[in-house]
């Protein structure tokens, strides 16, 4: 899935606009990652941004329940100049979806990120 949805994402016309800007458009990927979603037949009505991990209130960005289990999404856009703990806080993002993945119910996780005139 991560493959498609990278294709899909480079194949956006605003693509170079959203990943050439100086700002975070972190909703323009969740809502870029439906349409690959409903393309591969996964229903409106499994697609969702309301998970929660278990034990913490901390939410996923987005996810999608298919035949194989649940697809848990994180999606980060650093960009220059913006919030310093947003790294932090992705890394954070990461331990959360490499514990997730051990679970039986999860088919697959998935972080998409991208880096704009950022350093280390």
């Amino acid at each position: 899935m991560d493959k498609i949805l990278s294709d899909h994402v480079k194949a956006c016309r605003s693509a170079d606009i959203i990943c050439g800007s100086n700002a975070a458009f972190e909703s323009w990927f969740r809502v870029e990652i439906v349409p690959v979603l409903l393309d591969l037949k996964v229903p409106r009505g499994s697609i969702g941004t309301n998970y929660t991990y278990p034990g913490s209130a901390n939410k996923a960005d987005l996810y999608a329940r298919t035949p194989e289990g649940l697809v848990i999404f994180e999606l980060k856009s650093f960009v220059s100049g913006q919030d310093a703990q947003k790294k932090k806080a992705f890394f954070h993002q990461i331990t959360n979806l490499e514990q997730l993945i051990t679970a039986p119910e999860i088919a697959q996780v998935i972080a998409f990120a991208t880096f704009l005139g950022t350093r280390n």
